[in-house]
């Protein structure tokens, strides 16, 4: 028999496809009460289903639900920030306004590290005060506009690989609002992050240098040319930026040399598999691919297969359905954060939540009479999953620090929304 080499495992690994079907074994072990630390039970699914489905009547009381992504952030308060930039700066072609999309989709979901509980921005445009990822984000938009991540001042909207990697500490205590002092580690963080994106596509100009220059948006421009013959497969997007940029994610799961990102090693599951132990999630990357759909459709092009992704297996998801009672933790006590069942608990307590969206989603679409093409599974996050489980976080504080302590020990940091 011949033994798969170690990058083809790799290349196997960093796909949704790897995501869904190493949750789905980590689901079928619960099932048959193989898990140690994390239990189900599918008869409170129908409970999380009518959180979801309240959810989306609230904000999305017309059941037009945009699909998950950054945008918006941006539209907070009623102000549609990125559709003014854009229009201001005039994109004189498709293409350019697509990798300009492009490098901010990736800037603004890079930095998820935690927060002070009490860190807010001030808006320089609306004089709004905004908080958690939608102060994140926007403070990473203004930065963007201000040419923080460009290495050409005559085109500030852009990120170019040479100016991340030259990223300093000052300019993020600027325009994310930082306290020096009160927020070093986070501003240490951040500014890190930030400079690995510029390394990591700076390692590959086959993906990100055209004509020279080297930005992380270049990595759509093949799939925009050859969308004239086809539609762009969402998680072909998803696999190259997992080529690409998965030596940016730190912490997780490696063979040999190679970084799989936001993959973890379980101390007993999937033994018998190539890769053996190896859970895959792909949080960050996945959040970029999804953030990629409406940047294409303003462009002009269709992005299909998009429920080819899984959910999120982070701290919101694992929250609504822990307070829906269709997960239980097993063990509450504490456990060493670097040991090895504070891994493993993390690992189970996602992967079981990835299948679960799947079957939320299936559920919900059945109550509405929803065909799967009119309520694909990033807009039931991004209009009723994930507000559910914000509401459930802001709501249950103890269930909050439980859980996100947790998960920490699986590489998800709590990154708590604007209230």
């Amino acid at each position: 028999m011949t033994t798969p080499s170690t990058s083809s495992l790799a290349d196997r690994l960093l796909t949704a496809r790897a995501v869904r079907d190493r949750a789905a074994a980590v689901f079928e072990a619960a099932q048959a009460g193989g898990l140690t630390h994390v239990g189900v039970d599918l008869a409170n699914l129908p409970a999380a289903v009518a959180r979801t489905v309240t959810a989306i009547e609230t904000a999305y009381p017309d059941f037009q639900i945009p699909p998950f992504g950054c945008w918006r952030a941006f539209e907070a308060g009623g102000h549609d920030r990125w559709s003014a930039l854009a229009g201001a700066r005039g994109f004189e072609t498709p293409d350019a306004f697509l990798c300009a999309a492009a490098d901010l989709a990736i800037l603004c979901h890079v930095p998820s590290v935690p927060l002070r509980d009490d860190w807010s921005l001030t808006d320089t445009i609306t004089g709004e005060t905004l908080s958690g990822r939608e102060g994140l984000a926007v403070g990473v938009l203004s930065m963007f506009a201000a040419g923080s991540f460009s290495a050409d001042p005559a085109d500030p909207l852009r990120a170019d690989a040479h100016a991340l990697i030259r990223l300093e500490d000052d300019e993020i205590v600027w325009g994310l609002q930082l306290d020096r002092n009160r927020d070093s580690d986070t501003v240490r963080s951040i500014t890190e992050l930030f400079r690995r994106l510029g390394e990591a596509s700076g390692l590959r100009p086959d993906l990100f240098e055209i004509d020279g220059a080297t930005r992380p948006g270049h990595l759509v421009v093949p799939f925009f040319a050859a969308s004239a013959s086809a539609p762009v497969e969402l998680a072909k997007l998803l696999e190259a930026l997992l080529d690409g940029l998965s030596p940016m994610w730190q912490g997780g799961a490696k063979l040999e040399d190679v970084t799989i990102g936001d993959a973890w090693h379980h101390s007993a599951l999937l033994q018998d598999l190539d890769a053996p132990g190896i859970v895959p999630f792909h949080l960050p990357a996945q959040e970029m691919a999804y953030a990629l759909v409406e940047p294409f459709a303003q462009a002009g092009v269709e992005v299909v297969g998009l429920d080819d992704l899984t959910g999120f297996a982070n701290l919101e998801h694992a929250a609504l359905f822990l307070d829906a009672g269709v997960l239980t933790l097993k063990d509450v006590g504490d456990a060493d954060p670097d040991g090895p069942v504070a891994l493993d608990r993390a690992i189970e307590l996602r992967a079981l939540t990835v299948i679960l969206l799947d079957r939320l989603a299936v559920a919900l679409r059945n109550d509405l009479e929803a065909p799967e093409g009119a309520l694909p599974l990033t807009c039931v996050m991004e209009g009723g999953t994930l507000q559910a489980g914000r509401e459930v976080l802001l709501k249950n504080g103890e269930l909050q620090r439980k859980t996100a302590r947790i998960l920490a020990a699986g590489g998800v940091n709590w990154l708590p929304f604007g209230a």
